[in-house]
C-alpha cells in the first residue's frame, strides 16, 4: 500500500481532491498502483464539504462532492491544528467572515483511504463513472422531488420506487442515509 502525506494550499486543494475523486473510479493516475492512503492537512472549508451530512444543520455544505467522498473513501479526522504552524503565514489584514460556518484559522489532518469494497458496488466496476455523473446531476438541486427527478433518467421507474418504500413527496438526498 502506498501512503501519501502532505499539506494542501487552499488554492490547490480543491483541484487536487476533485482530481482524486475523478481518478479513483477509473483506477487511473496514482490509483493505478493500488490502494493509496492519504494523510492530508486541509482547510476548514474543504473539511466541511468532506464531513458534511444530509442533516438539516449541514445541508448548506452538503453537495454531490460530499456524497462522493463518503462513497469512495473511508474518512478519519485525526486532528485540528492552528494554521499559524504552517508557512507561509496567513495575512493578518485579511477580512474575516462575521459568522463563518467553518474554522478558517485551523487546518485539519484527515486520513483518506479508498474503500476496499469500492469496485464491488457496481458490476461491472467501469460503471462507477456513470454513478459519479448520476450523483452530481441529481445533487444539483438537492430539494427536488425524487420520483420526478429519477423519471427523467429512467422512464417508468416511479411505481417501482413507490413499491420499494420511497414516498411520493420525498426530496432528493435530504434525509437519506448514504
Amino acid at each position: 500500500m502506498v501512503r501519501v502525506v502532505g499539506t494542501l494550499s487552499r488554492k490547490r486543494e480543491v483541484s487536487f481532491l476533485r482530481f482524486l475523486l475523478h481518478m479513483l473510479p477509473q483506477r487511473g493516475s496514482i490509483f493505478a498502483v493500488g490502494r493509496v492512503d492519504f494523510l492530508l492537512f486541509i482547510s476548514g472549508l474543504e473539511y466541511t464539504y468532506i464531513t458534511s451530512t444530509n442533516k438539516e444543520s449541514n445541508l448548506r455544505r452538503y453537495r454531490g462532492i460530499s456524497v462522493l467522498y463518503k462513497l469512495f473513501f473511508d474518512i478519519q479526522v485525526i486532528d485540528k491544528v492552528p494554521r499559524d504552524l504552517f508557512l507561509p503565514l496567513p495575512p493578518k489584514d485579511k477580512p474575516r467572515l462575521k459568522n463563518p460556518t467553518f474554522d478558517d484559522g485551523s487546518l485539519y489532518l484527515i486520513h483518506l483511504t479508498p474503500r476496499s469494497d469500492l469496485y464491488d458496488l457496481l458490476s461491472p466496476p467501469e460503471r462507477l463513472l456513470e454513478l459519479v455523473f448520476f450523483i452530481q446531476q441529481n445533487m444539483v438541486k438537492r430539494t427536488a422531488y425524487v420520483i420526478p427527478t429519477l423519471e427523467k433518467w429512467i422512464p417508468g421507474c416511479g411505481p417501482r420506487l413507490i413499491r420499494g418504500g420511497v414516498k411520493v413527496f420525498s426530496r432528493c438526498f435530504v434525509g437519506w442515509e448514504i
